[in-house]
């Protein structure tokens, strides 16, 4: 595998970049995008950029759009000390001409297709109608629960109204009903890749007598196993007559228009998007992979970069499938990484890299290897101790145990180590305090400080702990708003206000902390 050259490597047919956290993904995605404008000599609405969340697209059309400025100055004066620039310039032989064509993409930007992958497959399904087989003005709709609930209803009321009221009674014992099985059909995950086994079909019961135990567990089966196949026809076809999609309806209509034979839908959309950069690639799934495969064959010449990292593929949680990823990656004529880190210290760019060398291959799949990176050449404030730099940047803790010889048990460790963080944070500040711990020349402060945690409530109890050692602290969540303390004290509150003879719910709003008495 090579490292990435920004400046040289072809733009043309089917390119993997693995680039790892704060090795510049973004600064390369935009400066591919540039080279696009400049030598292939594409408009901003013939270059699409996916993404995968709403976030990540406000932030590229931002980055995307500053390079294309930052690179029209350029070309105005003629110099740059930006490297990729002052290529770009040397490679020039009009630079009248060049910076026209960035005036250009600038005035046109608000056309550049920089989307979500659900925005891309919407307007692709709505500029397609006939080739994609498409109903028009489809209404989109968040949420398709009750839509679901309704269905599943319907299926148990076909097969157990009228089925005998001991294999109802079995079914409920065994913790059946419509919620059970929307749940059971979930783990499908909606894929159409994803088939299910065994086939069995309902046995017919006695209407009379008792049941044999060996039909009644066959008929449980059958009636679990045949939600699946009763979901899968009914919900597009209530879809349709109420002329509604979902976001997962969006990919699959996509899929399924360009997966028909003879569909001319993956030219039309190859002719009109003649270079396509995939970002955070490590997140998608095969219905995603297949849709972009289909327009974009490998072998293909049109420029097709996919940019990602493996390293992250393995969190399933997030809707990523390694072997998703792995499927494109053999596909793939040119794989590159990108080998410089820009985000972190050398020292702790050093540490990541012998920790990971150490155990060999840690994400099991040959495929999938870990690449080390060096630091970026960048000057920099260093955190130092007593004027000197830190010199162990990456550190490992170990909790200790309340019985020798017995493994920590979860509500220790939840009340210990939120403690222990807080502790070991109190101490940091009090340094930077005295002026003994500083980053460049000033003493480290409360907002230099960050404490990931894997869910809400540990988050919360960390900021417990860091408040009750008087340290101001600022909760970053994707959770609930409506999950939160603050939520509850105003519902409490509100309630009060609504029932205000209540003494009860008057009493319960006195004592939150919002009205303090």
């Amino acid at each position: 595998m090579n490292h990435f050259d920004l400046l040289h490597t072809p733009l043309a047919g089917r390119n993997l970049i693995e680039a790892s956290a704060g090795t510049g993904k973004t600064f390369t995605i935009a400066g591919i995008y540039l080279r696009l404008l400049l030598e292939r000599q594409l408009a901003v609405g013939e270059i699409l950029v996916v993404t995968f969340t709403e976030a990540a697209t406000k932030e590229l059309r931002e980055r995307i759009r500053e390079r294309i400025r930052e690179a029209e100055d350029a070309f105005a004066v003629g110099t740059s000390s930006d490297r990729l620039l002052d290529h770009l310039l040397q490679g020039s032989i009009d630079h009248a001409a060049a910076r026209r064509l960035l005036t250009t993409a600038l005035r046109s930007f608000d056309e550049a297709a920089i989307y979500t992958i659900h925005g891309f497959c919407q307007r692709m399904l709505l500029e397609n109608p006939f080739e994609s087989g498409s109903l028009y003005d489809t209404e989109l709709v968040t949420d398709q629960g009750g839509l679901l609930r309704e269905i599943a209803a319907d299926y148990w009321r076909i097969n157990c109204y009228g089925a005998p009221g001991e294999a109802v009674r079995a079914a409920l014992a065994a913790g059946l009903g419509p919620d059970a099985l929307l749940k059971i059909a979930g783990r499908r995950g909606g894929s159409p890749f994803v088939e299910v086994i065994p086939r069995a079909a309902l046995p017919a019961l006695p209407k009379e007598g008792k049941c044999d135990p060996a039909l009644l567990a066959d008929w449980l089966l059958a009636l679990r196993r045949g939600f699946f196949d009763y979901l899968a026809a009914e919900l597009p076809r209530r879809k349709r007559r109420a002329n509604v999609r979902f976001f997962e309806d969006l990919l699959l209509d996509l899929h399924s228009a360009l997966a028909r034979e003879g569909s001319p839908l993956p030219r039309l959309i190859r002719d009109r998007y003649r270079a396509a950069l995939i970002d955070e690639f490590q997140d998608t799934d095969p219905l995603q992979f297949r849709i972009f495969d289909a327009v974009y064959p490998a072998g293909d010449e049109t420029p097709f970069f996919l940019i990602g990292d493996p390293k992250q593929a393995i969190y399933s949680f997030r809707g990523a499938d390694i072997f998703a990823y792995l499927d494109a990656a053999a596909g793939t004529e040119e794989r590159h990484t990108l080998g410089e880190n820009w985000r972190s210290e050398p020292a702790l760019v050093r540490a990541v890299n012998a920790l990971f060398a150490s155990r060999g291959n840690p994400f099991y799949f040959d495929d999938i290897r870990f690449a080390e990176v060096e630091p970026a050449g960048r000057e920099g404030d260093i955190l130092t101790l007593d004027g000197e730099p830190d010199t162990a940047p990456f550190r490992l803790w170990f909790a200790g145990r309340k019985e020798v010889g017995k493994p920590i048990n979860k509500g220790d460790a939840w009340e210990m180590l939120p403690q222990a963080v807080a502790g070991e944070i109190a101490r940091l500040l009090h340094d930077g305090a005295d002026g003994r711990l500083k980053i460049g020349k000033r003493g480290i402060v409360p907002g230099d400080i960050a404490v990931l945690v894997r869910a809400h409530r540990q988050a919360r109890l960390v900021q417990r702990a860091l408040r009750q050692r008087g340290i101001p602290s600022v909760l970053c969540s994707a959770g609930n708003l409506f999950d939160s303390d603050e939520a509850a004290e105003i519902l409490c509150f509100l309630r009060a206000v609504a029932e205000p003879a209540n003494e009860r719910l008057l009493r319960s709003a006195l004592v939150t902390d919002m009205v303090g008495v």
